[in-house]
């Protein structure tokens, strides 16, 4: 048998009922806690979902590839430019120096027209 002797200092009921709104609320609060938690994890499930799909979408594929091919013409290009601008540049140092010469060569033939003319006048006064 249970002793008799136990004793419970008697609690105002009021005093109960505070503790138990105040437990109450605190649970109510953890719950609604737990609850946010867990709908914003969902939600952001559902749009990983969503991006992973739009992401791996033929469209998508489609596009990368596209530009892929457009990055590599476009390389090509570039490197054919270049070699066109390094071909210009010879032609263009080709032509300078033909210009060079041709100065030169009319340089070289005025002083043989002249050396001539003088040679010319050198035997009309002889004759």
């Amino acid at each position: 048998m249970a002793p008799t002797f136990y004793h419970y200092q008697p609690v105002p009921m009021e005093e109960k009922w505070q503790e138990r709104e105040c437990c109450g609320r605190r649970r109510l609060l953890a719950i609604t806690g737990v609850l946010l938690l867990l709908a914003v994890t969902v939600v952001l499930s559902i749009l990983l979902i969503i991006y992973a799909s739009r992401a791996n979408s033929r469209a998508c594929t489609d596009g990368l590839r596209a530009q892929a091919e457009c990055n590599n013409i476009t390389h090509s290009l570039q490197r054919q430019l270049i070699r066109a601008q390094d071909h210009l540049r010879q032609a263009e140092a080709k032509a300078d120096t033909c210009n060079r010469t041709v100065v030169t060569l009319r340089e070289s033939l005025e002083k043989k027209v002249s050396r001539t003319r003088e040679l010319q006048e050198r035997i009309a006064e002889l004759e």
